[in-house]
């Protein structure tokens, strides 16, 4: 299964990348589902680790970048740890893209 889906986010694109991209270890601050999270692995451009341990409503995930851009503003990442038996993979990419104005 894939899922697409394109929000607008009225804010400065640099700004929304800081969360994203640059803090990508904590999830938490801001994704209603994720109750704690940490950084782990090496830094990777401008972010402090490529993996990420998130403790969330569904369960334990570790996660780790499998692709970073600062330059696209872009982030993707496999989940590596905690997918129930029946998922065989997932993973998830991210990409701003900055529209006329702020």
């Amino acid at each position: 299964m894939v899922v697409n889906k394109q929000i607008k986010i009225k804010n400065n694109i640099e700004k929304v990348w800081q969360i994203l991209g640059h803090d990508f270890a904590h999830p938490y601050k801001w994704a209603s589902n994720v109750d704690h999270s940490e950084g782990l692995g090496n830094q990777v451009a401008s972010t402090v680790c490529d993996e990420r341990a998130c403790q969330t409503s569904m369960g334990n995930l570790r996660e780790k970048i499998t692709y970073y851009s600062d330059e696209k503003h872009s982030v993707s990442w496999d989940i590596v740890e905690g997918l129930p038996f029946f998922v065989a993979t997932g993973n998830s990419k991210w990409s701003l893209t900055k529209e006329s104005g702020n």
